[in-house]
């Protein structure tokens, strides 16, 4: 990335740019962006946000449904019933997208085999260490969303096939 900027300069002192040959300027700002280098990150990180965003109205539903609320007392922050499962879809959207773009940069079936067991060791590992915090708890429910998203990533991965970043 490259980024210039030149303020309240006179014009003849400055060097020429393409698109930066204003004679009226206060301020030229030449942003130079290789977007190749970020498409992973950039993807990645599109794909998290809409499947997050898309997982989680069913999961306040299934809050409102079945009374799922973290209600406070002595060891907790908040004064008010908060709705508990929002950190899962925030981790179903980074799990499914990392096994997803993950799958299309190392097409060959052993990477994916040994990205999806990464990925789902990491949930289950995540899962034992907040267990061991006194503020945390451990749930097999989430090591198995964790598992699903591993999985649906790779589904998806499946479905388009060909690389990407090739």
């Amino acid at each position: 990335m490259f980024i210039l900027i030149h303020i309240l300069t006179p014009i003849s002192e400055k060097p020429t740019y393409p698109m930066m040959n204003h004679p009226l300027h206060l301020m030229q700002i030449n942003l130079d962006f290789n977007f190749h280098e970020y498409k992973f990150a950039l993807l990645s990180f599109f794909t998290a946000f809409v499947v997050t965003l898309i997982t989680i109205p069913p999961i306040l539903q299934l809050v409102k449904k079945y009374s799922l609320y973290d209600v406070p007392d002595h060891r907790k922050e908040h004064k008010i019933p908060i709705a508990t499962f929002g950190g899962v879809a925030i981790w179903a959207g980074m799990v499914v997208s990392l096994m997803l773009w993950f799958s299309l940069l190392y097409p060959r079936l052993r990477f994916r085999v040994w990205y999806a067991i990464g990925f789902i060791a990491m949930g289950v590992g995540l899962e034992i260490v907040q267990g061991h915090l006194g503020y945390r708890t451990y749930d097999t429910v989430d090591m198995a969303a964790n598992t699903i998203g591993v999985l649906l990533g790779w589904g998806a991965a499946l479905l388009l096939k060909k690389p990407v970043f090739r």
